[in-house]
């Protein structure tokens, strides 16, 4: 009888630990937004991952992402841009009953000075908006268009904004930092130290002098 009992609980042990090891595995689902540190707005291009897996996403022009099949438990979140600090957020707890959500900013970091000319633009950042860039702009300086005001079109001359903003000098030069901006329905025209700017009325694109 005893033999018989054994046989009976090693079989049911046997049969309850291959149910476990068939049942699939509890995942999550994980939404999250990346915003820039300075001006709150939602990051673009930012790489997310979770540390440990193959799982990856990028954030939209809203800084927004989603993962989906996070397992569930205790997982740390990665996220990675070019152009920003990498951030490393401390274990987050995923359930695998209801949506996941987290928030979290990340702070630039400088790019390489580029050496420009006083007539280049903005035009080729178009779209990386919130994105910052530094620029030398070399001393001797001749005006060169550029519309708006605080706000600029994309297609002026960086340098020149940066000298109607009142960072640099025309005679002096200096290093421009410009943050990318979306497009505006008008921009205004105004007077400011030594140069006056063009209205001009909507455009795909913008720049803002840091």
């Amino acid at each position: 009888m005893p033999s018989c009992v054994a046989r009976i609980a090693f079989t049911l042990a046997t049969v309850s630990a291959l149910s476990a090891a068939t049942l699939p595995a509890q995942t999550g689902v994980l939404v999250g937004a990346i915003l820039d540190q300075t001006n709150r707005s939602g990051l673009q291009g930012v790489v997310v991952r979770i540390v440990g897996t193959d799982l990856l996403a990028v954030s939209d022009f809203n800084g927004k992402f989603t993962l989906r099949g996070v397992p569930a438990g205790a997982r740390r979140l990665e996220a990675q841009h070019d152009d920003y600090i990498s951030y490393r957020l401390a274990p987050l707890r995923i359930s695998a009953t209801d949506t996941n959500r987290v928030t979290f900013a990340m702070a630039f970091q400088r790019s390489t000075v580029t050496e420009v000319s006083w007539t280049m633009n903005a035009e080729g950042y178009r779209g990386r908006n919130g994105q910052r860039f530094d620029v030398r702009c070399p001393p001797g300086g001749s005006p060169a268009s550029t519309w708006g005001t605080d706000v600029y079109t994309d297609d002026s001359s960086v340098c020149t904004a940066a000298a109607h903003a009142g960072r640099i000098t025309f005679e002096a030069g200096g290093v421009v930092s410009f943050e990318i901006a979306p497009g505006m329905s008008s921009y205004t025209a105004s007077s400011r130290n030594g140069f006056a700017t063009s209205a001009f009325g909507e455009w795909q694109g913008s720049f803002i002098i840091r």
